[in-house]
């Protein structure tokens, strides 16, 4: 492709350049400025002609046939890729349901280490399971981090007898 351009350069004794645009593929640059053509126009092998600025942008017929190459090749390429891909759905669907295990597990275990990391940085004690809840000056762990100031602890008792509670209070008083 280069090699094409220079030797249209130095065949018309003009400064080219190649671009690419997703939309025209490659095409050929040649700068307004400086350029001085044979009678007064553009050599006839350049097609396609368009003045953007200062700048010609044009094509040849060997640059066409090149592009329609190269956007069969690309073509070609994403049948074979769509070809793989669907290849390797197939013999994943097979082991679906391990993958669903594996990443239940995974999940868990990031769940835990989560917790028990969170646990060495603050001082959260290990819950009692019992048939009461009882919570002894208790803060919201969010709150306890992002606040300024400490926020104010609560006790919760909550049983059989007493499962429902009424927390009231003005703001910032420890509701959470």
């Amino acid at each position: 492709r280069v090699g094409m351009i220079v030797q249209l350069g130095e065949k018309y004794n003009l400064p080219l350049k190649t671009s690419f645009s997703t939309s025209r593929g490659f095409f050929i640059l040649l700068s307004c400025e400086g350029a001085s053509f044979p009678n007064g126009q553009l050599p006839s092998e350049f097609m396609k002609v368009t003045v953007l600025k200062n700048t010609y942008n044009f094509t040849t017929a060997d640059l066409i046939k090149m592009n329609e190459r190269c956007q069969e090749s690309l073509r070609e390429i994403y049948h074979m890729t769509y070809l793989v891909v669907c290849k390797l759905l197939a013999e994943i669907y097979k082991h679906i349901h391990c993958l669903y295990k594996l990443s239940d597990a995974v999940s868990m275990l990031d769940m835990l280490l989560s917790f028990a990391h969170v646990c060495t940085l603050s001082d959260y004690v290990r819950p009692e399971f019992t048939d009461t809840l009882a919570i002894k000056q208790g803060c919201h762990p969010i709150l306890e981090k992002i606040s300024m100031e400490k926020p104010v602890a609560n006790n919760t008792y909550i049983s059989d007898e007493n499962n429902f509670i009424i927390v009231t209070g003005p703001n910032m008083s420890g509701k959470s």
